[in-house]
């Protein structure tokens, strides 16, 4: 394995770091709101389709469902792009330290 792959798999480890990084926000912050504005949605939907008010029928509590999953799922989507991107962004910026780094490594 020459410097270069070595280089690359820091990066890359870089990346997974900082989508861990997006999920841990994502499970301390994002994941009740995704699923609020997610059941909103549903909701909104539930009314135009059924119309309002929303009785709690099993049509209207499967597309308030399905809209809450759908908030959830994106909400977890973007934060864990954003924390890739992130890590990403890190791990360019640091390139020059990291080769350093590994090429002092592998002379010693």
């Amino acid at each position: 394995m020459d410097i270069q792959d070595r280089v690359a798999e820091a990066m890359m480890k870089l990346t997974l770091i900082g989508s861990i990084v997006g999920l841990i926000a994502f499970i301390f912050v994002g994941a009740i709101p995704g699923l609020l504005y997610g059941g909103h949605m549903g909701l909104m939907m539930a009314g135009a389709l059924i119309g309002a008010p929303v009785e709690a029928t099993l049509f209207a509590k499967f597309i308030v469902g399905g809209g809450m999953l759908m908030g959830f799922f994106a909400t977890l989507f973007l934060f864990l792009v954003s924390g890739a991107i992130g890590g990403t962004v890190v791990a360019i910026a640091g390139k020059p330290i990291i080769q350093s780094a590994i090429e002092h490594k592998s002379r010693h």
